[in-house]
């Protein structure tokens, strides 16, 4: 029926996801800034992070080294940034949004939006280390919550 179909196209071009609520910076952003953490083994496979402020409206990058293989993925504020996610053998199509939700906390939401997965990252910022807590939307109750510790890595190179 075409009425019903241009009412269902009308309304899927109006549905947007919401994203991370919190500010734009923080003075745990500028602290953090360029500092790379380092990580032991953990289910996200996330072997190193940086967070690297990529706009004054609070865009940021993430230079990740994800199981060996080093990437970045930008992060928009209150908007979407599109990009690839490499976190098993191939590639995904992801956007990503973030917020500083309280002064130490940065909060990241990945969507990989050809799929229905989307995994929601806390960054807790505290000194020499960097407290992480990723949460999947879908997976058996005690595989979809991961939290993990980072230390602040003694030498300065960074992935590119």
């Amino acid at each position: 029926d075409a009425v019903a179909n241009r009412k269902l196209t009308a309304k899927l071009a109006t549905l947007k996801l919401k994203t991370p609520i919190g500010t734009a910076t923080s003075p745990a952003a500028q602290a953090a800034a360029g500092k790379r953490y380092t990580f032991e083994k953990n289910p996200q496979s996330i072997e190193s992070l940086a967070l690297e402020p990529s706009s004054p409206a609070g865009a940021v990058s993430l230079a990740l080294r994800i199981a060996g293989t080093d990437q970045r993925l930008a992060v928009g504020h209150n908007d979407w940034k599109k990009g690839t996610l490499t976190t098993g053998s191939s590639p995904d199509a992801v956007a990503a949004s973030g917020a500083w939700t309280t002064a130490d906390t940065y909060a990241v939401t990945v969507v990989r939006y050809r799929t229905p997965f989307t995994t929601t990252y806390q960054l807790r910022f505290a000194g020499d280390q960097l407290f992480v807590k990723a949460e999947q939307n879908v997976g058996a109750a005690d595989t979809r919550l991961s939290e993990f510790v980072g230390k602040l890595a003694t030498s300065a190179v960074r992935p590119q």
